[in-house]
């Protein structure tokens, strides 16, 4: 099936788009704010993103992370964001101009790369609520993401658990299955609720 390309004419602010659409689906969405700049920023620090060929963002709702993004890609890098809600990816697309929009799971991420003519992707950044999901779906979605990415590359990956915790600490166990290094960074306070981010070496 080939990406589908979101377009809309209709301007929309990324806050309310985003809680309209939590509340109907709080475990797809997983927060009911969308992250700050600051998040998007510690996201994107040191993963090579101004020298990427090819790079994705997973879970990318109404943009508020994918803005930032385009602002250090360089004019060439091919560059697609994925979103499963069609409501958000509709206002994604109003938000962001010329951003493609895959309306689809993110585990089919090799299949996109494929069909957009991207043999291996220079980085990733996940803004999923991997922790809402089950045992089986993280590690599909974790596996299809290392094997899309070049040796070497990162996937960044946003949390809302510190590292200590028990729930955090049976995700880096999943993400160090698929990944030969995984990260953990500082706390970022700047965002609603805070976050913590996960920086994974292929």
């Amino acid at each position: 099936m080939a990406p589908r390309i979101v377009t809309s004419p209709k301007p929309k602010r990324h806050s309310l788009a985003f809680f309209r659409e939590f509340l109907r689906s709080p475990k797809q969405i997983g927060a009911c704010f969308t992250c700050s700049p600051h998040v998007a920023r510690a996201l994107i620090r040191d993963i090579g993103l101004e020298k990427a060929s090819s790079f994705a963002e997973l879970g990318a709702g109404t943009g508020a992370v994918t803005e930032i993004i385009k602002q250090y890609i360089p004019p060439a890098c091919k560059f697609f964001a994925v979103e499963l809600s069609p409501n958000l990816a509709d206002v994604l697309r109003q938000n962001v101009p010329g951003v493609q929009v895959i309306v689809d799971d993110a585990a089919n991420i090799k299949q996109h790369c494929r069909q957009l003519g991207i043999n291996q992707l220079d980085g990733v950044v996940s803004v999923l609520p991997l922790m809402l999901f089950n045992r089986e779906l993280q590690n599909k979605l974790c596996g299809a993401v290392a094997s899309a990415l070049k040796p070497g590359a990162y996937m960044t990956q946003v949390t809302y658990h510190a590292d200590g915790l028990p729930t955090a600490k049976a995700l880096r166990r999943m993400l160090e299955t698929h990944f030969t290094t995984v990260e953990p960074t500082r706390m970022v306070w700047r965002n609603i609720p805070p976050v913590f981010i996960y920086r994974c070496v292929r």
